[in-house]
């Protein structure tokens, strides 16, 4: 049986360079999609109170 995969070229490069690249770009799409779910967030919570600012002057009665 030849050698095991971290003993050979292809497989240190893989295991010292690619697989710790791929892990880097993983944490920064996680952080990426939190970043982007808080600021979802925070725009729905500023659309409801935008949303409940219109109906208090839609239910608001004109004077006349």
């Amino acid at each position: 049986m030849g050698p095991e995969l971290w003993q050979t070229i292809m497989g240190r490069q893989l295991i010292d360079g690619t697989l710790p690249r791929i892990a880097k770009a993983l944490e920064r799409i996680a952080d990426a999609l939190e970043e982007a779910n808080k600021r979802s967030a925070e725009d729905t919570a500023e659309m409801n109170k935008f949303n409940e600012s219109v109906r208090e002057i839609i239910n608001t009665p004109v004077l006349g």
